[in-house]
């Protein structure tokens, strides 16, 4: 599990990034939760993994808290959108519709540009 920091308007705003597998040996894929030690292929075992994707989760559901007014909310808003286009030219993709207020965007593993980088380490067992 990583991260991606990305800037809009002089505000740092970081992501933890889930990463997504896929077995070489019999074709398994799988999310690695952070409370995961190993990067071996759940089904077989196997440590002969490839890093396909990344994916992050925003939640957005609290928008607007704190705002006085309506001004206030545009400018949170427009902010948001700023920061969602800034991650669509990295190369961040809805990977599934929005619902009960989060977004998961994903990413594949080989778009590690702008100083976002994967770091994948096989544990021993």
């Amino acid at each position: 599990m990583g991260e991606i920091t990305v800037e809009v308007d002089g505000i740092e705003h970081t992501y933890a990034t889930e990463e997504f597998f896929v077995c070489d040996h019999c074709d398994h894929g799988w999310m690695k939760f952070p409370d995961e030690d190993s990067e071996a292929c759940p089904e077989c075992r196997a440590e002969e993994v490839t890093l396909t994707a990344e994916q992050i989760t925003d939640y957005p559901k609290w928008l607007w808290d704190g705002a006085d007014n309506i001004e206030e909310m545009a400018a949170q808003t427009e902010h948001k959108t700023k920061l969602l286009r800034k991650l669509a030219e990295r190369g961040w993709a809805l990977n599934e519709p929005p619902r009960d207020g989060y977004a998961r965007l994903t990413r594949p593993a080989e778009q590690d540009g702008n100083s976002d980088e994967i770091e994948v380490t096989l544990s021993e067992q």
